[in-house]
C-alpha cells in the first residue's frame, strides 16, 4: 500500500536526545537567593546519621557478578561466521548516495555515446527517506557490464525537501526528459534532464508544483509527457501543465483526514481519462478537461447504498488496442482484487487472492507498544498480461508472499507462486511487473529478492539476490525477449541502495534465439 513510510534513518541530536519535563525542571529566582544562607560549608550532624548494616556474603555486585556479566555478553556478540552472506548478484550497486532508505527509482537510457556506438548510458533518479533525490549515471557496455560514473544530489535553489521523497518519474523513456519528483512535504519538483559532450549528464531545475498535502503518487500524461498528475494524502488530485506550472484541475472526491487520501492514479492508456484510486475504497474515472467525475466504482461494500469496501493499495489500467474499451483492475487491504470494464461503468468480478487458512502464521507488528497479531491480507501489486501475449491473464501479489496467476475469461485461478525466504517464512510481494515480450513476470519482496516466474508454469525462473532488506521500488527497461537485448532491472530498498541487475530472459524461453548481445536498441 501506498502509506508514508516511517522514518527510520533519523538519529536524536544531542539536543534531542535527551528531553526533561519541566516539572523535573528546579527554577531558582535570583532575587530570593538568601546569600547568608550559603556564608560556611555545611556540616552532618552525628545524631542524624543513620547505621546501615552491610551483609558481606550478599554482596549487591561481586566480582565475580561481573566477570559472569561479561561472559554473557561476549555468547551475545554476532560473531562474523554466524552471519548469513548474501551473494549479490547486482550489474552496479549505487551505495555511496542514501542515508536512508530508498523508496521510489526510476531510469532512461541513452543508446550510443560519441566514443563507443555500442555502449549506453542510463540515467536513473532515485528518492528517499533521507528526504533527498539523487540522480546517477550508469554506463552499460555489451553483454552485461555496467559502470557507474556519478551520483549528485539534486537540491532545488528555493525549496529545500522536508520530508520523504515518495515518487520519482521521467516523462519519457529517453534523453532529454523531464524528471518529477514527490514529497511528503507537499511539493513536486521539476527538472530538465540531459545529456551533453563526453556523456555528461546535467540536471537543471525548471520548477516548483505546490498545492496538495503529502504527495503519495505521481504519473505523466502518456501523449507528449507535459500534463503531471499528483495524489494526495488530502484526498486531492491536481493536474498541472508542466512547461509553464499552470494547474489545470483539482479533482475532489475522495475521503481526507485520518484514512483518506489517494492511494494510486494515472492517465488510461488513450489518455482520454483520469483514473484514481483511495482509502475509502473507491475508484473514480474523471475527465480531465472538465474535472467532472463520470464513475465512482465500490468495491465489496453495500453497493445498493454506495458504501465503499476495503481501501486500494494499487492499480492496473488495460486499454484494447482494438476499440475504445479500457479495463481496470484494484487491489485491497482486505485480501481481494477486482475488475471494472471503464467504458461500459461495470464492475466484472472479485478476485479472491488471499484465503483465510486455519494454518496461516499471523504478521506480528507493534502498536502503541503493544504486539498486535494481523492475518498477511493486503494485495499490493495487480498487473494484466500485455497484449502482446495475446492471453487474457492477469497477476495478483500481496504480503502473504503469494503472486496469483489468474485467467479473466472465467476469474480462475490458473497458478499459485510462494514467495520463500532463507530462514523459511513468507517474503511479502512489494511489486510485480509484467515482462512486455514473454509470458514472465518479475516480482520484488520484503526478503530482498527478485524472482522472474514462468506465468504458464508457475515455476521459479531464477532469483535475484544482493539486496539485504526490503525492496521497495522496482522499475524494469525491458528488452526485446530475445539474447540481443537484455532487460535492466532497477531496485531501490530498505538497506539504503539503488541496485541494477541485467537479465537476459530470453534463455529461460525454449523458443529463444542466441545472438550476440547489446544494450540500447
Amino acid at each position: 500500500m501506498a502509506a508514508k513510510p516511517e522514518e527510520r534513518d533519523g538519529e536524536l541530536s544531542s539536543s534531542a536526545a535527551i528531553q526533561y519535563e519541566q516539572d523535573d525542571i528546579l527554577v531558582v529566582d535570583e532575587n530570593n537567593i538568601n546569600d547568608d544562607d550559603d556564608e560556611g560549608p555545611a556540616y552532618i550532624d552525628t545524631e542524624d546519621a543513620v547505621e546501615v548494616d552491610v551483609d558481606l556474603e550478599n554482596e549487591p555486585m561481586s566480582d565475580e557478578d561481573d566477570e559472569d556479566m561479561q561472559q554473557d555478553e561476549g555468547d551475545n556478540i554476532l560473531k562474523e561466521e554466524d552471519v548469513a552472506v548474501i551473494h549479490d548478484m547486482a550489474a552496479c550497486v549505487l551505495s555511496a548516495a542514501h542515508a536512508g532508505p530508498v523508496y521510489s527509482c526510476a531510469a532512461i537510457i541513452q543508446t550510443g555515446n560519441n566514443s563507443d556506438s555500442s555502449s549506453s548510458t542510463f540515467v536513473i533518479a532515485s528518492g528517499g527517506g533521507d528526504d533527498k533525490v539523487f540522480i546517477h549515471t550508469v554506463v552499460a557496455t555489451p553483454p552485461s557490464n555496467m559502470i557507474a560514473m556519478s551520483s549528485v544530489e539534486l537540491v532545488p535553489p528555493t525549496h529545500k525537501s522536508t520530508d520523504t521523497i515518495t515518487s520519482v518519474s521521467f516523462n519519457t523513456t529517453s534523453l532529454p526528459a523531464v524528471l518529477a519528483t514527490g514529497c511528503y512535504d507537499g511539493t513536486i519538483q521539476l527538472w530538465d534532464v540531459n545529456i551533453g559532450e563526453g556523456g555528461v549528464v546535467s540536471a537543471v531545475h525548471s520548477r516548483q508544483l505546490d498545492g496538495p498535502s503529502d504527495i503519495e503518487w505521481i504519473s505523466w500524461h502518456p501523449n507528449g509527457g507535459t500534463v503531471l498528475l499528483a495524489g494526495s494524502t488530502d484526498g486531492t488530485v491536481w493536474m498541472w501543465f508542466a512547461p509553464t506550472g499552470k494547474c489545470l484541475q483539482v479533482f475532489v472526491g475522495h475521503s481526507a483526514g485520518d484514512g483518506g487520501g489517494s492511494t494510486a492514479g494515472s492517465f488510461t492508456p488513450d489518455g482520454k481519462f483520469a483514473v484514481t484510486a483511495g482509502v475509502d475504497g473507491t475508484l473514480r474515472l474523471w475527465a480531465p478537461k472538465k474535472g467532472l467525475c463520470k464513475h465512482t466504482f465500490t468495491f465489496g461494500g453495500n453497493n445498493s447504498r454506495n458504501v465503499a469496501g476495503s481501501a486500494i493499495t494499487c492499480i492496473s489500467l488495460l486499454q484494447n488496442n482494438n476499440s475504445d474499451d479500457s479495463l481496470a483492475a484494484v487491489g485491497c487491504e482486505d485480501g481481494t482484487a477486482w475488475i471494472a470494464h471503464l467504458t461500459h461503468k461495470k464492475v466484472l468480478g472479485c478476485l479472491h487472492h488471499h484465503i483465510t487458512s486455519n494454518s496461516q502464521q499471523p504478521i506480528q507488528y507493534n502498536d502503541d507498544n503493544d504486539t498486535v497479531d494481523v492475518e498477511p491480507r493486503s494485495v499490493e501489486a495487480v498487473g494484466f498480461a500485455p497484449q502482446a501475449l495475446n492471453v487474457k491473464w492477469f497477476a495478483t501479489a500481496g504480503i502473504d508472499g503469494v503472486l496469483k496467476i489468474w485467467d479473466t475469461s472465467n476469474n480462475s485461478c490458473r497458478q499459485t507462486c510462494v514467495h520463500t525466504s532463507s530462514d523459511g517464512l513468507a517474503a511479502g510481494v512489494t511489486r510485480l511487473v509484467w515482462h512486455t515480450a514473454l509470458p514472465f513476470i518479475y516480482t520484488s519482496a520484503s526478503d530482498g529478492v527478485i524472482r522472474l516466474w514462468d506465468a504458464r508454469s508457475g515455476s521459479c525462473l531464477t532469483s535475484l539476490t544482493g539486496h539485504s532488506d526490503v525492496i521497495n521500488d522496482m522499475s524494469i527497461m525491458m528488452g526485446d525477449g530475445t539474447m540481443h537485448k537484455p532487460d535492466v532491472i532497477i531496485t531501490g530498498s530498505d538497506d539504503y541502495t539503488v541496485r541494477i541487475f541485467v537479465v537476459f530472459a530470453a534463455e529461460y524461453n525454449t523458443t529463444s534465439t542466441t545472438s550476440s548481445s547489446q544494450f540500447g536498441a
